[in-house]
């Protein structure tokens, strides 16, 4: 009878994770896009932040901002969907960031962000169009 029970509780779970999934086909959603982008940042790796990004970003500039920011440390970070179609998204990010680096002297700057983020759909897969800040 346990067996029976467990088999019935591990056939829902199941059901679950892949009905969650098959409501975008299995692809990351926006939301998930901002998440690593922000996750690349936070990890110093602009190269890899700049990949979720529709423009490619000129090599110079990225290596120029990787040698300006030492460390880069996201807290409270809030994602809420505005809008969603199947080809474009609207989301607002608020979060809290610290930036420590050195240009001639050492700084650190914080600051609170509320931002809108647009993406869009491009090959099936959600990437960063326009970051926009808000008040």
């Amino acid at each position: 009878m346990v067996k029976i029970e467990v088999f019935v509780v591990t056939i829902l779970l199941l059901e679950l994770v892949v009905g969650s999934l098959g409501c975008r086909g299995g692809q990351p959603g926006p939301e998930d896009t901002v998440r690593q982008m922000f996750a690349a940042c936070e990890a110093g790796d602009l190269h890899k932040a700049a990949s979720y990004m529709t423009t490619e970003q000129p090599e110079w500039l990225i290596e120029q901002q990787q040698g300006m920011i030492r460390e880069v440390d996201i807290q409270n970070l809030d994602l809420s969907v505005i809008s969603e179609s199947e080809n474009e998204a609207t989301l607002k990010a608020a979060y809290d960031i610290e930036f420590k680096g050195a240009v001639f002297n050492e700084f650190i700057i914080k600051q609170h962000n509320t931002q809108t983020v647009k993406l869009v759909r491009v090959n099936g897969r959600w990437l960063i169009s326009d970051i926009v800040e808000t008040d």
